[in-house]
């Protein structure tokens, strides 16, 4: 009871903005959440739901949207909670797995977040981005071949991100074949020109195969774009001593 009178004098100021003082249902309560938290208002945002988790506790949308805005405060720990609760209210709730993948792929549990990731692609079999995210976890779980497999999934899904090319360049370059690895990586670099990134894995395969003068234009183009990028730096370097 203490708890829920504090929240109440937390967020009396929140409650007076635009269709939020008169709130009348959890989705009214949502959408008001949902538009603070679009508009960059994280810890506003937060106060809003919280309330509504507090007046529909059974909700498992409310849930999810207050683990969305968690995760947007850095607060990971509550935030999982938060996805938790909402699964457990719903087991539908796809895009509570979802959120849960995304809490647990930061915290580096990456176990948890592929089992949540690969629970969402049954509710949603298309999504290019969970695919990409999915890739990601994969390769840091140590399954190469299975992150390969989710970068070009989601490529056919969405040919359009540079992010996902430069990924699967990168888990490319790991399994041997720098040669794909530098094509990819090109694709990369041709959706996004000022992608430092790119550049640079894009030198590391060209360094594998010893073509020093490729490496070193990579390194150099991308220290042109992010100028603190040190390990660029330092592998531009050693390019140009091996390339005497």
């Amino acid at each position: 009871m203490k708890l829920r009178r504090v929240l109440g004098v937390a967020i009396a100021g929140v409650l007076m903005a635009p269709g939020v003082a008169f709130a009348q249902s959890v989705e009214q309560w949502i959408e008001a959440g949902r538009r603070l938290r679009a508009d960059g208002n994280y810890t506003q945002a937060e106060q809003v739901l919280q309330r509504a988790v507090l007046q529909y506790p059974e909700n498992s949308r409310a849930h999810a949207h207050l683990c969305n805005v968690l995760d947007d405060l850095d607060r990971l720990r509550d935030a999982r909670q938060a996805c938790q609760k909402a699964i457990a209210l719903d087991n539908q709730n796809a895009w509570a797995y979802f959120l849960l993948g995304f809490v647990a792929k930061r915290q580096r549990d990456y176990d948890v977040a592929a089992a949540n990731f690969q629970r969402f692609l049954e509710f949603e079999p298309d999504d290019a981005v969970t695919y990409s995210n999915l890739g990601q976890v994969q390769y840091e779980q140590g399954d190469t071949a299975g992150a390969i497999a989710s970068y070009r999934r989601a490529i056919q899904l969405n040919n359009q991100d540079a992010v996902t090319y430069n990924n699967l360049g990168i888990a490319l370059s790991r399994q041997g074949n720098s040669t794909q690895a530098i094509a990819t990586l090109s694709r990369s670099i041709e959706l996004n020109p000022n992608y430092a990134l790119a550049y640079y894995n894009r030198g590391n395969a060209y360094y594998r195969q010893r073509r020093f003068n490729e490496a070193i234009a990579d390194y150099e183009r991308a220290l042109q774009i992010n100028p603190d990028f040190q390990n660029a730096r330092e592998n531009l370097q050693n390019a140009r001593r091996r390339g005497r």
